[in-house]
């Protein structure tokens, strides 16, 4: 019986069965570990780290994707533990995509030497409905995408002018560079919509402050400094949501394919863009452009896929 019994427990341990067990929160001060129930440490009140679920398959630990829980009003802020970037939530809900006819006549009075054709594909105007999501508030610096390299193997893209600069947003990255930081994060890149929405709100605003072009509130050219600008320096500009420098500083890559006639055929829930196409779309100006309708929150750029320049960077987004 004995033999039958390790013959059996041999074949088990073959197979390599794989067993998840849940660790234990704990104390981020005294380092106390308590079951998974508790909240806080009956020593020094402190919140427990939340326990993370484990698996073991052939003897190695593989940790879960962490998770995110929903925020539940604007203003909601999360931090992601992979790489330490903050993130604001976005509700749920409609908002209006794309330009008035009134509103690219302005940009037109502004500036006559542009082409109306030119701003045809920030239309028609029209209501798209998203679910929530977490997106980063500042876009991702050098300091975030050297970690990235460092933990991958990759290689630092070639350094602008300014060289690196940890508090600045990474630029001279590709599309494809983006992508595969995003998906390291366990995020993503945001979909036009998503960062349309983040970046004006539900109200239709032309700019992430107002309707009124205001040069204290972004990097642009005009202001002469000739490079990026550390994230988050221009706090009068920020979002409805408290997104920072959705206009100026860098130009960002979304998810989707780029298509000038979109928007005619686009669904109404979670547009996630043409199923195919040449280059991806770009979105909210940098610190080099010098007209002011590339820092409009409608503003549609591309570029493509493995292209890269000093004045393009990215920010990411969670749904979960």
């Amino acid at each position: 019986m004995i033999k039958i019994r390790l013959l059996i427990l041999t074949i088990l341990l073959a197979l390599c069965i794989t067993t998840t067990v849940e660790a234990m929160g704990r104390c981020p001060k005294c380092l106390r570990q308590y079951s998974n129930s508790a909240s806080f440490c009956i020593k020094d009140g402190n919140r427990l780290k939340a326990p993370s679920t484990m698996k073991f398959i052939h003897n190695k630990r593989i940790q879960h994707r962490s998770t995110l829980r929903p925020g539940v009003k604007i203003g909601d802020v999360r931090t992601n533990p992979r790489d330490n970037a903050m993130m604001v939530w976005v509700p749920k809900g409609k908002f209006w995509m794309g330009s008035t006819d009134a509103q690219i006549a302005k940009v037109l009075n502004e500036a006559p030497t542009l082409v109306r054709e030119w701003y045809d594909n920030e239309q028609p105007l029209h209501t798209v409905y998203l679910s929530g999501y977490w997106i980063y508030k500042y876009e991702v610096t050098v300091a975030q995408y050297r970690k990235f390299c460092t933990k991958t193997g990759r290689l630092m893209p070639i350094a602008p002018d300014w060289r690196w600069i940890d508090s600045h947003p990474i630029v001279n990255v590709s599309w494809q560079d983006a992508s595969a930081y995003a998906k390291w994060a366990e995020a993503s890149l945001p979909t036009e919509a998503q960062w349309e929405k983040a970046a004006r709100g539900t109200d239709g605003r032309i700019f992430p402050w107002g309707n009124q072009f205001d040069t204290s509130k972004c990097n642009e050219s005009s202001k002469e400094l000739l490079r990026t600008q550390p994230v988050g320096s221009y706090p009068d500009g920020a979002s409805p949501y408290g997104c920072m420098d959705m206009a100026g500083n860098a130009w960002e890559y979304c998810s989707d394919w780029y298509s000038a006639d979109y928007y005619a055929k686009s669904p109404f829930r979670n547009p996630t863009g043409p199923k195919k196409g040449i280059e991806h779309s770009l979105r909210g100006g940098s610190w080099w452009d010098n007209m002011v309708n590339n820092e409009r929150c409608s503003r549609r750029a591309r570029i493509l896929p493995a292209s890269s320049d000093y004045h393009s960077g990215f920010r990411c987004v969670r749904v979960r």
